[in-house]
């Protein structure tokens, strides 16, 4: 009886053990495939660009910053945020992230040069997001602009103003626009999850892994060079504004993208050849940098709005490598990764594509003078956003 008993038991273990072993086999399998399947393709790319220093034409003036190899993020001007944001809602916020099912068409495609360079950690801002969504160029039917808006995390009625004005997709078809929102990361639990809902709603949110303070702008201007990189790089226009800022999309449309003035390697905005290199107030630059320099030895754009031919956007991601961090970020981007990237044109605001960031100058302009107004794009203050919008609606649907 006992060996019967015996050899039930060991009949029983026996087919446990094959189940079991197949499960883990099929698993480990599975892992493989897997792996196989998620590493990267090799490819040979030119070196990284000593950038240490820069010139801009014929200026026998360097710029004497060494690259540092790290910055790191969360001591940078940390002094701004004062605070410690490691409660159970941040932790929570940056498990969310909407990303829908990828199409490998149209513009949401990566750069191929940036294959090699992901690799390695950027040390201004390397893909650490909180809040993303990697399909919004995506689609059958290439984008021809996406406008990236620089805003605050509190400034939602602005976001939705823009969202029903120059930012709606549907206002400009059969043209395929799309807008984004790119903001920081913020000081309590209550306003994230308003950013939460909103994202749940409109999902055209973008938040990176910095806190939103003015002393962090660069973190989030080299976050947009890296988010169209990755996730829209084929669109043909990539504009720049902050959400002050009223932009002409018909009128752009117009006399850009209809009469096919398209320029690549180009920076379009309101140039500033003299910058003034201030020590003290509100763009303070810290003593050690450009020492001995009262003028930036180098032409950049001022940021109310930038219009880049896509082409450029990669080529200043991957400038931010070698670059050292200035907090400025329109002499960073414009000036400063300009430079070091060669190659890329300058083109001065005017005629009949003025940007005028005074926003009682540009509404005059509009309502005086209708379609003959130079303006492509004028600021504008939230309570007389409404206006400013019927004016362009009126010059350009007569």
């Amino acid at each position: 009886m006992i060996i019967k008993y015996l050899k039930c038991s060991g009949g029983i273990l026996i087919v446990y053990l094959i189940v079991h072993s197949s499960f883990w086999w099929t698993s480990i399998h599975k892992q493989f495939k897997s792996g196989q399947r998620s590493l990267p393709t090799a490819r040979n790319l030119e070196n990284l660009t000593n950038a240490s220093k820069f010139t801009d034409n014929n200026s026998s003036k360097y710029i004497h910053d060494k690259a540092r190899s790290t910055v790191n993020k969360s001591n940078v001007y940390s002094q701004a945020a004062g605070i410690d944001y490691q409660d159970e809602m941040s932790v929570r916020s940056k498990q969310v992230s909407v990303e829908y099912g990828l199409k490998n068409t149209s513009s949401c495609s990566e750069d191929p040069t940036l294959i090699a360079f992901d690799r390695k950690t950027n040390p201004v801002f390397n893909g650490d997001y909180i809040l993303n969504n990697k399909s919004i160029c995506c689609g059958p039917t290439p984008i021809t602009a996406i406008v990236v808006v620089h805003t605050a995390p509190n400034h939602l009625g602005l976001r939705n103003k823009i969202r029903a004005t120059y930012g709606s997709r549907e206002l400009f078809l059969p043209i395929e626009i799309r807008v984004v929102f790119f903001l920081g990361q913020v000081k309590t639990p209550g306003l994230q999850n308003e950013i939460l809902r909103e994202q749940s709603q409109y999902g055209d949110i973008i938040q990176g892994n910095f806190m939103d303070v003015y002393h962090n702008l660069t973190f989030k201007a080299v976050m947009g060079l890296h988010w169209v990189s990755h996730f829209c790089s084929k669109v043909k226009y990539v504009i720049k504004t902050d959400d002050d800022v009223m932009f002409d999309m018909w009128r752009f449309l117009k006399l850009i993208n209809a009469k096919n003035l398209y320029v690549s390697k180009t920076i379009y905005g309101i140039i500033n050849s003299d910058g003034t290199i201030f020590r003290g107030g509100k763009w303070a630059v810290d003593k050690d940098r450009f020492k001995g320099q009262e003028k930036y030895p180098f032409k950049f754009c001022n940021g109310f709005v930038l219009i880049y031919s896509s082409d450029v956007i990669p080529v200043l991601y991957r400038a931010s490598y070698t670059v050292p961090l200035l907090w400025l970020d329109d002499v960073y981007v414009t000036g400063m990764l300009r430079i070091a990237s060669d190659g890329i044109n300058l083109i001065n605001n005017g005629g009949n594509l003025t940007l005028d960031p005074d926003s009682r100058n540009g509404y005059d302009c509009l309502k005086r003078r209708g379609d003959d107004c130079p303006c492509l794009a004028v600021g504008v203050r939230e309570s007389n956003f409404h206006n400013t919008w019927k004016l362009i609606k009126a010059r350009n649907h007569k």
